[in-house]
């Protein structure tokens, strides 16, 4: 399921938010036949773990406002492909920058995703125990 929740500003930024099944999130800065970047979050949580949603969500939407803003970069030449090779650099005034155009579209975007996972939690049986073993596997 990839179900689009909303269109929001970012500061001079609109950028199309998307929710699908599971977890983790990712975001596109260009993709065929969209001329905004989409930034998609799986919702597939438990009740108590709508933290780590927003967690989720916080983090694709800071790192999307990054890239879109030029300061994420990838180091290359790379094969791997793997998520842990890009760096970024900025300077105070543009973290402050990022934040605040982070900021000023998530505060539209959570109330729509928070319905979204309460409908979802609802629909749908826990996909994880509530106790978590730290020793799972083991005898």
């Amino acid at each position: 399921m990839l179900k689009k929740l909303t269109t929001t500003d970012f500061g001079h930024y609109k950028v199309d938010i998307y929710i699908r099944n599971g977890i983790g999130g990712e975001f596109y800065t260009t993709l065929e036949g969209s001329s905004l970047p989409r930034i998609v979050i799986g919702i597939d949580y438990d009740r108590s773990e709508w933290w780590q949603l927003f967690n989720v969500l916080l983090h694709e939407v800071v790192e999307c406002l990054l890239a879109i803003s030029g300061f994420r970069f990838d180091q290359s030449p790379s094969i791997s492909w793997g998520t842990d090779r890009f760096t970024f650099h900025f300077d105070h005034a543009q973290f402050s920058e990022v934040i605040s155009r982070a900021s000023l579209g998530l505060v539209k975007i959570i109330p729509e995703l928070k319905k979204a996972f309460v409908k979802s939690y609802k629909s749908r049986k826990p996909t994880r125990d509530k106790k978590r073993s730290t020793t799972e596997g083991e005898q």
